[in-house]
């Protein structure tokens, strides 16, 4: 059964997989995919607020230093805080399975974890094209307080309607994923469907709406 099936299927696509051996390649494919444009969407919010700064320093006569090799890092540290984020929350899908089922299928739930990260490629792809068209108000500051306009900017724009709605929607997407491992507790660790709910929502809150939470509040 083709991997699109995760967004209309999923319990069917699991099932269908535990008759072949688990295609690591193809299964992370997602995975680096959706990384590597997430650590984009960010790179380009970087460049615009580089570009704002740039614009307000001029004005003041300060002169912004080239900090490619920071941007480059930057957009790097992204892409593995993304992975390892995969990885975190796909090894406490395992070590709930090792817990209390004992299925022995932990490479199995790790390659169904990575299939279904297919449903999180559309919103990383959307995300690029939101931060393409997202803009920011120009800064203007005196020379004496430029530095603490600059901090202040930065720290409004994660305030600002658009960028909360950006991170609820970020999140809502990772609670989907989150949905589909309790499903595939379900087909191969063997759970109830309260087992796999309870597991569900346990590891949503710690992994998603917590973090979203005291980023908010």
């Amino acid at each position: 059964m083709p991997s699109y099936h995760i967004f209309f299927s999923p319990v069917e696509l699991f099932r269908s997989r535990l008759s072949y051996e688990p295609a690591w390649a193809v299964a992370f494919v997602p995975v680096i995919a959706y990384a590597i444009f997430m650590a984009t969407s960010a790179s380009l919010l970087l460049v615009k607020v580089r570009w704002v700064v740039g614009q307000a320093t001029s004005a003041s006569g300060v002169e912004m230093p080239n900090l490619f090799a920071v941007d480059m890092l930057t957009f790097i540290f992204g892409v593995a805080g993304h992975i390892i984020l995969f990885w975190l929350v796909t090894g406490a899908f395992v070590a709930v399975d090792v817990l209390f089922s004992g299925s022995k299928q932990a490479g199995r739930l790790v390659e169904l974890s990575a299939i279904s990260y297919w449903t999180q490629v559309p919103w990383a792809v959307a995300s690029i094209s939101l931060m393409m068209f997202y803009t920011l108000e120009p800064l203007s500051a005196s020379r004496s307080s430029l530095i603490t306009e600059i901090t202040q900017f930065q720290n409004e724009i994660a305030r600002t309607p658009y960028m909360l709605t950006f991170s609820l929607l970020t999140s809502i997407f990772l609670l989907w994923w989150v949905a589909l491992q309790a499903a595939a507790l379900r087909v191969v660790s063997g759970f109830t469907v309260r087992g796999a709910w309870a597991a569900g929502i346990v590891l949503g809150s710690m992994f998603v709406v917590i973090p979203w939470a005291v980023q908010r509040f």
